[in-house]
């Protein structure tokens, strides 16, 4: 079966038999393809789950587990034939947030995004150089990193099916490798909280170009206007 990390009756499988045992060695998943006015169909795909077994259906047992799954694209199809990669560790020059769900249908918005080596710490964002995805012409992604959380001053994308995930990250090139330990958002300070993401992925690079998991973020509550919530980098 394919059970859902954290909640226990999240889970579909296959029997296969009396005497018709199976060895399994790849599975293949693939996200919805269809887009609502609210969100993407995509991000009803788990960001953690993992493979069990079972000879009687009644006691099961880990095979694989993945903790760490970026938010889906539409239609997109993953292969997995083991167990989910150990988390990064370490430094990396590259760090971006790439948003999954929200409560708003048609934008992404963060007021600021800051980042720090330690548990309330100094924010570093203040001498990295803004990367982004897409951003919107009056909302760049460097008010994500300007220190202000005023009035609607942030950066925000638009959503829709042709672009419900792929272009929704933003992030920073410290131009050296740097230790992220947490995280910290901070929601528009005007009527529009609601853009924030509900669910998040962090993830780092050391080319810019090839991107690892470090963790994902899953919460449920809606954001208060300036609101400011942070994420601690998990050990595993």
């Amino acid at each position: 079966i394919l059970r859902s990390a954290g909640a226990a009756n999240l889970w579909i499988g296959q029997d296969f038999g009396a005497a018709n045992a199976k060895a399994i060695s790849e599975i293949r998943l693939t996200a919805r393809s269809d887009f609502s006015s609210s969100h993407s169909n995509a991000l009803h795909m788990p960001v953690k789950w993992r493979l069990q077994h079972s000879d009687d259906g009644l006691v099961w047992q880990d095979l694989w587990i993945h903790l760490r799954e970026a938010p889906w694209e539409l239609g997109e199809t993953r292969v997995y034939a083991g167990a989910g990669p150990a988390a990064p560790v370490g430094a990396f020059r590259y760090w971006r947030l790439r948003a999954g769900d929200n409560l708003a249908g048609t934008y992404f918005s963060i007021a600021e995004i800051e980042m720090a080596t330690s548990a309330g710490g100094a924010n570093a964002c203040t001498t990295g150089q803004a990367i982004f995805g897409d951003q919107r012409s009056s909302f760049p992604a460097t008010q994500a990193f300007d220190g202000i959380v005023s009035g609607n001053n942030c950066w925000s994308i638009s959503r829709g099916a042709a672009d419900a995930i792929a272009d929704a990250w933003c992030g920073q090139d410290f131009g050296t490798s740097f230790d992220l330990q947490e995280l910290r958002l901070s929601a528009r300070a005007d009527g529009f909280s609601s853009h924030m993401p509900m669910s998040f992925a962090v993830e780092c690079s050391t080319d810019g170009a090839s991107w690892q998991v470090a963790w994902v973020e899953t919460h449920d509550a809606s954001w208060s206007a300036a609101e400011q919530r942070a994420f601690a980098r998990p050990s595993v």
